[in-house]
């Protein structure tokens, strides 16, 4: 699966005339509602509203208020099971009150934006995690998984040291130790566990750039979400098996200087 063109409407407009595209157009709404046209068919839309319309597909909208939206364009759209997506005919979705959708792709947008070369294995995992949250919630109607939730937020905020998990799994409507219950039957790890792997699977790729990118260790650690280097290499270690010196020197990537020591 591949992420093509993205952006967001650079600023509020009231209609959009017909036009196309050769790929999947993903779009969120986040300000305004109104109408728009796809194929023969007139919507609605409003806030939150998700709209993801197949290649060649003419699609316009209006909206009298004006509105505001962020897209991206994809090659494949997946069902939960790896199916194509029918490309006859759009697929409309909701988001949740959480705005779990918008909060991914507005991150994975300001990521792109920065055009920094570390950023973009985060860019395309954030993409990836926003695809599996629309795949989920079409094989799951309306309702957004309880644990699809928690880890879509989880995704959108692993890199921050501050991110609280207390937090996010006692903001609903269910204690936080029955998420944590639920969360684990579902994937097989706590939220701490999720959260910790996250971290590591991108220092691993960021260790792989660390000569291209001129980055510490330390650099790395910050980027992963952790104030402490040796608190990093404590959790890498947990992980991995070795520390990420003895990952870089194990994968041929040290030139043995006092940095890779």
């Amino acid at each position: 699966m591949r992420l093509y063109s993205l952006g967001a409407a650079p600023r509020t407009l009231s209609n959009c005339h017909p036009h196309s595209h050769e790929l999947w157009e993903i779009s969120v709404n986040v300000l305004g509602e109104g109408k728009t046209w796809i194929g023969e068919e007139c919507y609605s839309f409003t806030e939150g509203t998700i709209l993801c319309i197949p290649p060649g597909m003419e699609h316009s909208k209006r909206s009298q208020e004006g509105f505001v939206d962020y897209y991206f364009h994809t090659e494949e759209f997946l069902t939960a099971d790896n199916r194509q997506v029918p490309a006859d005919r759009p697929v409309l979705l909701q988001d949740d009150s959480e705005k779990s959708f918008e909060r991914l792709v507005r991150l994975f947008l300001n990521l792109h934006y920065q055009k920094k070369l570390e950023e973009r294995p985060v860019v395309l995992s954030l993409f990836r995690a926003a695809m599996q949250l629309l795949a989920a919630w079409m094989a799951g109607g309306s309702a957004v998984p309880l644990v699809d939730q928690v880890k879509s937020r989880i995704i959108a905020g692993f890199a921050d040291p501050e991110l609280d998990l207390k937090e996010i799994l006692s903001s609903g409507n269910y204690t936080e130790n029955y998420m944590r219950r639920k969360f684990r039957e579902q994937t097989g790890l706590t939220p701490t566990e999720y959260l910790a792997r996250l971290r590591v699977d991108y220092a691993k790729q960021l260790l792989e750039q660390k000569k291209l990118l001129n980055l510490s260790i330390g650099d790395i650690a910050g980027m992963c979400g952790y104030y402490d280097e040796r608190y990093f290499s404590r959790v890498f270690r947990a992980k991995t098996g070795m520390s990420p010196r003895e990952y870089l020197l194990q994968s041929g990537l040290s030139d043995g200087g006092p940095e890779d020591a």
